[in-house]
């Protein structure tokens, strides 16, 4: 994980370990809308957005989720956090959908996912969701393919020990 990404996940759970409502519910209004254009969450997302415009997008998304639901449990993935929280059929093709997921429609399926995590009081891990949204558009596919390894993964099937914190395959 890189510096920036550590360093943001890091300030967002310490605003949350602070109790800082006034932040998490600036972070919160980023929801539902085009990331980087909600400007209340300029000065918690913006101090640390790397040099490269490229992956802004993904400071943005991450920062309104977290706002959202701010239970960051690092090593949990979100193919992970997925199967946790889901136990049927449509929570299935959800997921599905979230993999077959373009960029501008992640926010949306992702926030679902959240809301869900939210209401179980289920955490997954933020440093990692946002490494995984950088990657999200890589032709490789590799984090779509390790969230689904993720949640179709049974306990104890033999799933790899670092399954969620790997990078590419």
């Amino acid at each position: 994980m890189d510096d920036a990404t550590e360093a943001f996940v890091h300030e967002l759970v310490g605003r949350a370990e602070r109790g800082d409502r006034r932040a998490l519910a600036a972070l919160r209004r980023g929801l539902g809308k085009t990331p980087g254009s909600a400007v209340e969450m300029m000065p918690y997302v913006v101090p640390y957005l790397p040099q490269a415009e490229h992956g802004h997008w993904a400071y943005f998304v991450t920062g309104s989720l977290f706002g959202l639901h701010g239970n960051h449990s690092p090593g949990v993935g979100i193919g992970t956090l997925c199967r946790h929280v889901t136990d049927n059929e449509s929570g299935e093709k959800r997921f599905l959908a979230l993999l077959d997921a373009h960029k501008d429609e992640l926010p949306g399926h992702l926030r679902r996912a959240v809301s869900i995590a939210r209401q179980q009081n289920q955490g997954f891990d933020y440093a990692l969701l946002l490494k995984d949204l950088l990657g999200w558009t890589h032709p490789d596919r590799y984090v779509q393919r390790r969230w689904a390894r993720q949640f179709w993964t049974r306990i104890g099937g033999g799933s790899h020990p670092n399954e969620d914190t790997q990078n590419k395959e």
